[in-house]
């Protein structure tokens, strides 16, 4: 994989004061889980099989910008999900996480090398004759729950933690 930053997808960042050299720290398992679910979802949401080709011909090719996707004509809701055709993207779909050694911050990514897969931002940013079809976004939108409860129980786990910790106190001596 190139560098972060070609990645077509998802990429978290905790800044410095955030981040903890422990691997263990709440933000880096935290960043950690939410990329493991977004890559599942991402991966679930570029994997439909519910359609071969020749039924999205016979369909009348829905993905079209002159027809477009009408709510529940493929049989779901999402006109953002992608049908795996070769399986490329499916295959391409990658995480990635680094700490800056300089910085300190903690990246985690999720995402797609265009040198892999040159179409992804024809799928995701559509062209003159197909519609978008941005399913990264789509995804963690449809994920904020989720994100808010693993944060949440992340967050209770680390004050307890801390609770328990013995705080060593200046005294006179």
């Amino acid at each position: 994989m190139s560098k972060m930053e070609e990645l077509e997808g998802f990429l978290l960042k905790a800044l410095k004061p955030f981040t903890h050299r422990n691997k263990g720290s709440y933000i880096d398992v935290t960043l950690k889980q939410f990329q493991n679910e977004y890559y599942k979802e991402v991966r679930r949401n570029a994997r439909l099989t519910d359609h071969s080709l020749k039924d999205l011909k016979r369909l009348g090719h829905p993905y079209a910008k002159e027809g477009g996707v009408k709510k529940g004509s493929l049989g779901h809701e999402s006109k953002w999900q992608v049908h795996k055709q070769d399986g490329d993207l499916y295959k391409a779909i990658k995480k990635k996480s680094i700490r800056q050694s300089g910085t300190g911050e903690f990246i985690s990514s999720v995402g797609i090398d265009q040198n892999d897969v040159p179409y992804i931002g024809d799928i995701i940013y559509g062209t003159e004759k197909m519609v978008a079809r941005p399913f990264f976004d789509k995804t963690l939108t449809d994920m904020k729950k989720r994100f808010n409860i693993i944060a949440e129980k992340n967050m209770k786990k680390a004050t307890k933690k801390a609770n328990k910790t013995k705080v060593k106190s200046k005294g006179k001596k």
